[in-house]
């Protein structure tokens, strides 16, 4: 869930009722804020809310305002809270951001961990720099983590990030404040989310976005396909050896032509090998990477990568 809720101090007996009494909202594994309007003064117990784990970035000097600003994230505890990092914080007079990685108790086996940017862009911000910044930390970010899961998210309000970030996709279609669709969310997997408005928090004239999960993982999307494979063994291997060590090769080379001796030397060989080697069939996981071996999988059920 994604929302501006223009002040969180005077809504959050509101978002703790809603937390209490709404399923929704208890099951909700993030609820992303912008213009918290929180500031150093604020303690982390002034927001709390149960069942979750809360990061920020308040506004502060660097902005060139006094007030106002502000953004947050609280995590559910079902998430894996001990699997959260900040990657960055940043307040400038253009753009608010947080960065944050996850790795939840569960993903697809194709996503190795989640990174989410919450952002604030003010109305008078220069909308050119604010979507550089945000480049630039995704580039970094994909450049450290390719397979992770991306989403941008907040009140971008001007800014757009089509042209700057032209793979990503945008599932924010319905209004965000009136009639203007201000609150949006990037993310670089397709149809990963569609969005629901709902009323919004306390008195914000912006309503809260939900953001409910479309994705398909791979093995879902993809068949299961199958392949013959060759099973080498010691034994199997010098059954081959012997084999080959018995064969009369002068009549295999009785050939003047160079290419028909290849020809005959090479289909000899493959006929050896299929007589010798036995084989089984395996299938091919379509969220298997192409370089996880069986020996691999054994090591990760070991405590070999812990």
């Amino acid at each position: 869930m994604l929302g501006n809720v223009q002040s969180i101090r005077n809504k959050v007996d509101k978002l703790r009722a809603s937390v209490q009494y709404l399923s929704d909202y208890r099951q909700y594994c993030l609820i992303c804020l912008s213009e918290t309007w929180l500031n150093e003064t604020d303690p982390e117990s002034a927001i709390d809310l149960e069942g979750f784990s809360v990061v920020r970035a308040d506004r502060n000097a660097s902005s060139g305002k006094s007030k106002g600003g502000g953004v947050c994230m609280f995590i559910n505890k079902y998430c894996n809270p001990s699997q959260v990092t900040v990657r960055n914080r940043l307040c400038t007079k253009d753009i608010e951001i947080l960065a944050v990685n996850l790795r939840p108790y569960y993903l697809p086996r194709e996503i190795n961990q989640v990174c989410i940017f919450i952002v604030y862009i003010a109305p008078s911000a220069d909308t050119e720099e604010a979507g550089k910044i945000i480049h630039d930390l995704v580039a970094q970010t994909e450049a450290k983590s390719p397979d992770a899961a991306m989403f941008i998210l907040g009140d971008f309000n001007l800014c757009s990030l089509n042209e700057l970030l032209p793979t990503y996709h945008q599932y924010v279609s319905c209004p965000t404040r009136d009639e203007a669709c201000l609150d949006l969310c990037y993310g670089n997997i397709e149809k990963a989310y569609y969005a629901k408005a709902l009323p919004g928090l306390g008195k914000s004239d912006h309503n809260m976005i939900r953001l409910i999960p479309a994705y398909q993982p791979l093995i879902r999307r993809e068949k299961v396909q199958t392949r013959e494979v060759k099973c080498w063994s010691a034994d199997s291997t010098a059954a081959l050896r012997g084999c080959l060590d018995s064969t009369d090769w002068d009549v295999i080379m009785d050939t003047s032509d160079i290419n028909d001796a290849a020809t005959v030397v090479t289909g000899y060989i493959q006929f050896c090998e299929d007589l010798c080697i036995p084989k089984k069939t395996i299938k091919l996981y379509p969220n298997n990477k192409p370089w996880v071996t069986p020996e691999l999988k054994e090591l990760k059920k070991g405590d070999y990568f812990n």
